[in-house]
């Protein structure tokens, strides 16, 4: 698991051309954003 990771950690460094920092960023807000995103749909749809 960690190493894919860092596998994909690294293949989005690329991609976007940003730095692995940024990239942990983003993954960690974007996470808690779909996982709040997802309870209240859970609860909406019951």
């Amino acid at each position: 698991m960690v190493q894919e990771t860092v596998m994909s950690v690294c293949k989005n460094m690329q991609t976007l051309k940003v730095p692995v920092d940024q990239v942990y960023l983003i993954k960690h807000r974007l996470t808690k954003v779909f996982e709040e995103a997802l309870k209240e749909l859970e609860t909406k749809l019951g």
